[in-house]
């Protein structure tokens, strides 16, 4: 059942990421779910499972959206991985997740653009983040917080924890 969850959350993230966000922009920038919902998963869980779950979805993403196979889902293992390092055997307070949400969000960005760059495709760095990757730092870190505080009633449940490490976080 935990497996089903993860990958019904990552799912359910990703179709938002790609479906819906670019439909809504905020201040200019897309809102990236699937991003919040990373952050949140491996914040509660703090192990690597949420991480391959989010960049499988993202393979996904890539399949249907992306020019190059693995894209997007380079971008989301690279954050996850540092997300991991990050949060391992850290409990994170409402700025703290504000703020590691707003710095996956960059370092996201930044991969995005390096990617580009990599495949001969044009984009202007300061332009994507003057007119992007800042003005979403603050509704992207919203967005985190909200992922964190929802994903953290679903983790109340026993069954969506690894086995023998539930903790009681409130």
């Amino acid at each position: 059942m935990r497996y089903l969850l993860l990958g019904g959350v990552s799912v359910l993230s990703m179709i938002l990421t790609a479906c819906v966000s670019p439909q809504v922009s905020i201040f200019g920038a897309q809102m990236d779910m699937l991003l919040a919902v990373l952050l949140g998963m491996v914040a509660w869980e703090q192990t690597m499972t949420p991480v391959f779950y989010v960049t499988l979805a993202a393979v996904w993403m890539d399949a249907f959206f992306a020019k190059a196979l693995g894209f997007y889902a380079l971008q989301y293992l690279l954050v996850g991985m540092g997300l991991y390092l990050f949060l391992k055997d850290r409990r994170l307070d409402i700025v703290g997740v504000m703020l590691t949400g707003a710095g996956a969000w960059v370092l996201r960005e930044v991969l995005g653009v390096v990617l580009c760059f990599l495949m001969d495709a044009p984009v202007g760095l300061w332009n994507r983040l003057w007119h992007s990757t800042l003005p979403g730092m603050l509704p992207q870190a919203l967005l985190s917080l909200g992922a964190y505080v929802l994903l953290g009633r679903l983790y109340r449940l026993r069954m969506l924890w690894p086995t023998g490490k539930y903790l009681d976080r409130g």
